[in-house]
């Protein structure tokens, strides 16, 4: 019975190397789709950012040799 032989198969006594080319230019297409979205959005943000109005609100706990304690914070504004 004869082995068989699928293309693209390496031949015997030939040497194999790796490619990395595939690898490459999977890389540089991301990084291309991620620089045009980030271009985007700091376009976007750009035009809505005029007079945004934005509130952070949390709850801090510190503690130290001498106990701990809970603090609640509030900020309001506007982005200018």
């Amino acid at each position: 019975m004869t082995p068989a032989v699928f293309p693209g198969a390496a031949q015997a006594g030939r040497q194999l190397a790796p490619g990395w080319d595939g690898e490459w230019r999977v890389t540089c297409e991301v990084f291309r789709d991620l620089g045009a979205a980030f271009s985007a959005v700091l376009i976007i943000i750009h035009i809505l950012r005029r007079d945004l109005p934005y509130k952070i609100e949390g709850k801090v706990s510190v503690s130290t040799s001498f106990g701990s304690r809970r603090f609640a914070f509030s900020k309001d504004g506007r982005i200018d």
